[in-house]
């Protein structure tokens, strides 16, 4: 799950006194005046999270005068932003156990300075929990950041799917509701809803919910239309309601929402349904302006039964690996296996001939054909697992067939 929660928040961190000295000195005694917590926010600025790590990494974060919140604050970014979410997230618990800390009382009186801890830094400690699956922790933290920061959509989800990976539906729904409230209209959110609900087998819910969005957007731009339906129909055709998604999709096309995305999604909807041969309708149509989607009109007419139609579509392909790939298959399936032999050149020439399922291909086209020296040659250097698995069921044919050649004939 990717979160864009905002680091420009974090820029008070940035701010701080000159970064050198100002009178000429160098060396040591330079590197002595430099603020390195200053330093390290300009390196975090312009993308130098690990050269930022190692300017603060030279500081005594047991030093009464260092602002402690802003430096754990800062080592936690930079750790973080090294992929390093474990480490980091215990260096924002520091932080915020440095600002909840009593203020330091210099010897004649004064208050060392500290920076107050910022909710976005708060947010970053949830997202560090949420990446190491510390779902707990990532609720925690979310309710420390309440009111201390405006939540985004992308932060509200990351409560939402904490409470459903700790098995909490009835909380993840609650944080959803939260969510809906702060930003109705929100297109992911509303999908996220609609998943919810008939996953849960509350269909009825979900296609009411369904109905509110789309109502919402009834008027807007068409890609803003489009959107919304694809939204909502990829949201029934990942809980399983496919009834469900493709009427919905049908009726976009039926009020005139098109585009090559509907025709896409529609497409597998239908053929998870195993509705292949109106899936190859619905992609031929398709292809008269979107050429790419031949090779899928081929395929599903070749799970359909209907070769002619797949071999037609399939001589219209322009991506030349695709157009062979598909052709190999659909010859065999007619079982054609002399003219899945004379496929080689071609398919040499493509390069196609490095990967181990056209290997086996031409293999099992010559073992058909009873050349079982060319189907040996043919599979003898097959390595990939999962093609090695018909490999050996292919020798063990061809062996039955030496002894008893009579069962092949």
């Amino acid at each position: 799950m990717r979160l864009s929660l905002v680091f420009l928040s974090l820029c008070w961190m940035i701010s701080g006194p000159a970064l050198g000295n100002q009178n000429g000195a160098s060396g040591e005694e330079e590197w002595e005046d430099v603020d390195r917590l200053a330093l390290a926010g300009v390196l975090l600025r312009d993308g130098f999270p690990a050269r930022a790590e190692k300017q603060l990494r030279e500081l005594d974060p047991q030093d009464t005068e260092l602002d402690t919140v802003r430096y754990y604050s800062l080592l936690g970014l930079s750790v973080q932003r090294q992929d390093r979410p474990e480490d980091a997230y215990s260096l924002y618990v520091r932080a915020h156990e440095a600002a909840a800390a009593p203020p330091t009382v210099r010897e004649d009186g004064t208050v060392v300075e500290r920076s107050p801890l910022h909710g976005s830094t708060t947010l970053l400690m949830a997202q560090c929990a949420f990446q190491t699956e510390d779902y707990s922790n990532a609720l925690r933290a979310l309710d420390l950041a309440e009111g201390t920061v405006e939540f985004s959509p992308q932060v509200h989800l990351l409560g939402v799917h904490s409470h459903w990976k700790l098995g909490n539906r009835e909380g993840g729904w609650e944080a959803l509701e939260t969510a809906l409230s702060a930003h109705p209209g929100h297109t992911e959110l509303l999908q996220t809803a609609i998943f919810f609900l008939t996953e849960n087998d509350l269909n009825q819910a979900a296609a009411e919910l369904a109905g509110v969005l789309r109502n919402s957007v009834s008027g807007a731009e068409m890609e803003t239309r489009k959107a919304v339906w694809i939204a909502i129909g990829q949201a029934f055709r990942l809980s399983g309601a496919l009834e469900e998604a493709a009427l919905l999709l049908e009726d976009a096309r039926a009020s005139g929402v098109e585009g090559i995305e509907i025709l896409q999604l529609l497409g597998s909807v239908y053929e998870e349904q195993e509705r292949f041969y109106l899936a190859g309708i619905l992609y031929e149509r398709g292809s008269a302006t979107y050429p790419e989607l031949t090779g899928r009109a081929a395929e599903c007419f070749r799970k359909a039964g209907k070769w002619s139609r797949a071999l037609f579509l399939n001589a219209r392909v322009t991506d030349q690996k695709e157009k062979f790939r598909q052709r190999l298959g659909i010859l065999l399936d007619l079982e054609r296996f002399e003219e899945v032999s004379k496929m080689e050149p071609r398919l040499r020439r493509l390069g196609l001939l490095d990967e181990d399922s056209m290997r086996y291909a031409l293999g099992y086209a010559a073992f058909q054909s009873g050349d079982f020296s060319n189907a040996e040659k043919w599979i003898a250097p097959i390595r990939d697992e999962t093609t090695y698995q018909s490999v050996i069921r292919l020798r063990e044919a061809m062996a039955s067939c030496k002894e008893e050649g009579w069962l092949c004939n």
